[in-house]
């Protein structure tokens, strides 16, 4: 008992001296005093370290509040700089090699408490603000919209800032989202522009992360197939400004073909000489339309459904100068899944985010006789319904080859490639009534009638002629 006595004794004495001015001493005096515990020596020592401990947190939450009072610090050759010296490594390494620790305690470890302490200190060196998504991450010129952006540590937002583009209120939703309603002037320059959220204290900023573009052009479909009607300025106007790169093979050639065979057709018309000139560059005051220029890609389905936006990002670097770039398909769209006409359009999308100068047009698959419930019809609406909902400039492909010039719908007739459908082929039907010259011309139609040709040039200008600005306007 009385030895038992002599320990506490000792232990207190020691306690006192760590909590003082003497904590050296404190700990040499602990460590002697724990020395005559009884029990396994690993008990001993984790008892030890564990008071240790117990006294250094102590002094932690104590000395703030005033409980206890640690001598000052003594000042070091620096005192006259008015600094002193915090480095307490020596000091410390002399206190504890005056603990002596033979074995590791087998103490039991509370892991999770541990985790935990790790998880908090982590949260707090990612506690900075941040910006991770804008949605929708573009908008057009003249446009009103909502967009959500997306984050961390957002709910002490006071402000959003996109270059250019009129914040008219902030709504902060919670810690990680909040909605801003935004209006894009006018004037506001196309290209990508910074996210930029004020945040009590600093800023965090999402670099071009939201893409203004100009206005589109609707649908160019059997609604635009009116030659006469576009005025011939808008024609002259597109061929001083547009410079198009047009992938395709087959199926797609009834565009340049029929573009081809159109200029003879409207010289003998009365309309100005070799106004509906096109050419590989533009020279000589033709329309810079280039045909096929790209390497690595046949058309969207060729060699896969992937390697034509590789090949139209490599011949824009390459060629800055072009401002449109179209591509068709040649039977792809047919056996299609939704999930492949969705890669299709965040390829499109993607490119018009990096090239944000570039219009990129749109296009449907041609048809194939399965009709208005067939996979290739439904695979089409999911390209307009995109297009649409989504402000983007679409060649309506399969559109133009189920009406005739008079309006005649045929896509609920089976209607092919060639024209023909469940009864007979409009197209010659047409042809056969009109006369040659003067209402159509001849022309090269892969795989159709001349009269699809026709039709799939006169678009192809009406859709030149609003990427040059025209309106549409044939009053």
């Amino acid at each position: 008992m009385r030895q038992d006595t002599h320990r506490k004794s000792s232990l207190t004495q020691a306690i006192h001296n760590c909590i003082g001015s003497q904590t050296r001493r404190g700990i040499r005096l602990l460590n002697r005093a724990m020395s005559g515990i009884s029990g396994h020596p690993k008990l001993r020592q984790a008892s030890a370290l564990t008071l240790v401990m117990g006294i250094i947190a102590g002094l932690v939450f104590l000395v703030p509040c005033g409980v206890l009072s640690p001598a000052p610090l003594p000042p070091t050759s620096d005192a006259a700089a008015g600094g002193y010296n915090t480095d307490s490594s020596t000091d410390n390494a002399a206190i504890i090699e005056d603990v002596t620790i033979d074995h590791v305690a087998d103490v039991p470890v509370d892991s999770s408490s541990a985790e935990s302490a790790d998880t908090q200190t982590n949260t707090v060196a990612d506690s900075r603000p941040t910006v991770i998504s804008v949605s929708p991450s573009q908008a057009t010129q003249g446009q009103t919209l909502e967009v959500t952006i997306t984050g961390t540590g957002l709910e002490e937002a006071t402000a959003v800032t996109i270059s250019g583009i009129t914040v008219n209120g902030l709504t902060v939703d919670n810690d990680t989202q909040i909605t801003a309603n935004i209006s894009v002037g006018t004037a506001a320059v196309p290209g990508l522009e910074d996210v930029t959220v004020a945040i009590s204290g600093g800023t965090a900023v999402l670099s071009s992360s939201f893409a203004v573009r100009a206005p589109v052009t609707p649908a160019t479909n059997h609604r635009c197939t009116d030659i006469n009607a576009i005025p011939q300025e808008w024609i002259t106007k597109a061929k001083s400004d547009l410079h198009i790169a047009y992938g395709h093979t087959s199926h797609g050639s009834q565009i340049t073909t029929g573009m081809s065979g159109l200029v003879e057709f409207m010289n003998g018309k009365g309309y100005p000489e070799d106004l509906y000139a096109w050419n590989n560059g533009g020279t000589g005051g033709a329309l810079d339309l280039r045909d096929s220029p790209f390497s690595g890609a046949s058309d969207l389905g060729n060699p896969d459904r992937t390697a034509w936006a590789t090949a139209t990002g490599s011949y824009l670097n390459a060629n800055p100068d072009v401002n449109v770039i179209m591509w068709s398909w040649c039977g792809q769209v047919s056996s299609a899944s939704a999930a492949d006409i969705e890669t299709y359009l965040n390829l499109m999308n993607g490119l018009e985010m990096d090239f944000t100068n570039v219009k990129f047009v749109y296009m449907t698959g041609h048809t194939n006789g399965t009709g208005v419930t067939g996979n290739l019809h439904l695979r089409n609406q999911q390209i307009r319904d995109y297009c649409e909902a989504n402000d983007k400039i679409l060649y309506d492909f399969e559109d133009i080859e189920t009406y005739d010039p008079d309006g005649k719908y045929f896509g609920d007739k089976n209607v092919t490639d060639s024209c023909s459908y469940s009864g007979g082929n409009w197209a010659t039907e047409w042809q056969n009534s009109h006369t040659e010259g003067v209402d159509w011309y001849e022309c090269s139609s892969a795989h159709s009638e001349p009269l699809n040709a026709n039709l799939k040039a006169y678009a192809a200008w009406w859709l030149w002629a609003r990427l040059a600005g025209w309106d549409g306007n044939t009053l």
